[in-house]
């Protein structure tokens, strides 16, 4: 069985939302914790108070009964995924530490003072479903080697008492590395697919949830990573770090050189792992000898004048026109199955008129072969149709230049590997307008919404949104879904090469049933896509997808006019 993640689904929480219901333990760093500690206060209790009050203020005692009805019933659906902990230990490059703890010197990295200001209490944490029985044994070793690679996820958060700035030890102490199990098949705990209803509560499945305090006081270890196997062979690989150390594309990067490893192949390009996440600046090296820089995506260009007339441009259009607006559309199967038909078909189409091939062996020319795009999913074309309809928005600011250009599908079913190569650039090409357009929305609370008030310097508004004030400040997540043959996991501007990720089994090649989506379980947060996949037992007639898109009210209302999807 190869690590190849043929099938992937990652699922994104960042935040202080996140709390774990099942402590961790190592035998080497800190000392083992109750097994099953019960840190979560009951959501129920909490909204109901918080519904009474309102009730209170408001005197509209049908309303807060609605309200109250309301939570229990969500509350209620939001059911915890349990599992049973089978081991856990500390991992360390290579397995040894004896040189480590014979150095009286390690190298110390200061963390960069613009990811700490406003990240200092947040955690991300990730799940990736693999459709596939992953051994253990071989994950441990892998993950020894590839530590060598990530050594700042190897060391240990420090907090530096003279400047006030957190630090990293590269003293090779390792990474938490634990084992679950959980009784049922892995279709059981994935995102209900019924409107309004929440996903499960992952905790149990991330790892324990730590304060920097813990951190750093206890030495604990900067990863987690908790492997679940189900009873249908399959696997599920959660991981919680803290976010200024990386985000969800730096840990996707790790993840992917990890199955490289695990299949017993070698990392092609070597990769220096990039604290400096928030950034977004780019190193790559024309010496083969010398590691290239990979750096995840975050806030883009947040010190530039020219990001920041965008970023103003889209705030005062976003007050201006309404907020946010969420419309959710249906595409059937049959509807979904004749729109890839036609990809193909205009695929094929294009490949014949192209250029016929000359062989390097003989003065035969043979015309290009068109039966390679067979293996385009009805759902890589949705995602496709999906992105090319919001692309072509008469508006410069709705998405980066990540999301497709063409305005039909004429022109790029005529460049398809490029196309059908970069099938995930969906999952982070939201992550810079949404959180920008969140903190904002803030600001304009702090400042009463008045357009006047808004004439504030470059540098105070830069203060502001990096400030510490970020109590009330929502959760911020990446929408990742995904799916297909082909499909790279997250793709930047630098068009970085995603193809050795791929989590498959060298003996059954079939793909799987099992349709592996994300959905928010914070309502009120703006994200901009979400897919839902109908059940299984609905009607064939009924079956499709559910597309749930967020956009400001005057793309919506551009984005209707043209047809929506």
């Amino acid at each position: 069985m190869g690590f190849g993640f043929k099938q992937i689904c990652i699922i994104t929480a960042v935040g202080t939302s996140v709390v774990a219901g099942v402590a961790i333990a190592s035998r080497n760093d800190y000392n083992a914790e109750k097994m099953w500690s019960k840190t979560k206060k009951s959501t129920v209790q909490m909204s109901k108070k918080a519904a009474k009050a309102i009730h209170l203020k408001k005197n509209k005692a049908s309303d807060s009964e609605k309200i109250i009805n309301d939570i229990e019933t969500t509350a209620s659906l939001t059911r915890v995924i349990n599992v049973s902990l089978e081991d856990s230990e500390i991992i360390v490059a290579n397995g040894s530490t004896e040189e480590i703890e014979e150095a009286t010197e390690f190298k110390t990295i200061t963390l960069p003072a613009i990811n700490q200001i406003s990240q200092t209490k947040d955690f991300s944490s990730n799940l990736f479903f693999i459709n596939g029985d992953l051994d253990n044994a071989k994950l441990r070793k892998t993950l020894e080697i590839l530590l060598n690679t990530y050594n700042i996820l190897s060391g240990r958060l420090t907090n530096n008492k003279k400047t006030g700035l957190y630090e990293i030890y590269l003293n090779n102490k390792g990474v938490f590395f634990s084992i679950v199990k959980y009784d049922g098949n892995m279709i059981d705990i994935l995102p209900d697919t019924k409107e309004n209803i929440l996903s499960p509560d992952y905790s149990n499945l991330y790892g324990q949830n730590y304060t920097m305090k813990q951190y750093v006081s206890l030495s604990l270890p900067i990863l987690q990573i908790r492997i679940t196997h189900f009873n249908d062979n399959k696997t599920c690989i959660g991981v919680r770090y803290p976010s200024i150390i990386a985000d969800i594309t730096s840990i996707a990067k790790f993840i992917e050189d990890w199955s490289v490893l695990y299949r017993g192949e070698e990392i092609q390009k070597k990769t220096v792992f990039n604290y400096d996440w928030i950034s977004q600046s780019v190193n790559v090296s024309h010496d083969d000898n010398l590691p290239s820089t990979y750096q995840p995506l975050a806030f883009n260009k947040i010190k530039s004048i020219k990001w920041f007339k965008l970023a103003f441009e889209m705030f005062y259009e976003w007050i201006t026109g309404g907020g946010f607006q969420t419309k959710h559309f249906f595409i059937s199967d049959k509807q979904l199955e004749e729109l890839r038909n036609q990809v193909i078909a205009d695929a094929k189409f294009a490949n014949e008129k192209q250029t016929p091939i000359q062989s390097p062996t003989s003065d035969n020319i043979s015309p290009v072969d068109s039966t390679n795009i067979d293996w385009i999913s009805a759902k890589d074309v949705l995602i496709a149709h999906i992105w090319k309809k919001i692309s072509v928005l008469p508006r410069r600011l709705a998405f980066s230049n990540r999301v497709f250009k063409c305005s039909n599908l004429r022109e790029y079913v005529e460049n398809i590997d490029n196309v059908f190569g970069n099938m995930n650039v969906y999952a982070v090409t939201p992550l810079t307008y949404i959180t920008l357009l969140s903190q904002l929305y803030y600001l304009s609370k702090k400042i009463h919404t008045s357009i006047v008030n808004l004439s504030i310097q470059l540098q105070n508004l830069l203060q502001w949104i990096n400030s510490k004030e970020t109590t009330e400040l929502p959760l911020i997540s990446v929408p990742a879904i995904l799916f297909g043959k082909q499909s790279d996991l997250l793709v930047d501007d630098l068009d970085v090469d995603r193809s050795n990720i791929r989590f498959t089994s060298d003996v059954d090649e079939k793909e799987s049933d099992v349709v592996w989506i994300y959905k928010e379980s914070k309502p009120s947060i703006p994200n901009c896509l979400s897919i839902v996949r109908t059940s299984e037992l609905t009607n064939d007639s009924l079956k499709g997808y559910y597309i749930y898109l967020t956009l400001s009210r005057i793309d919506m209302n551009t984005f209707i006019d043209q047809g929506g999807l």
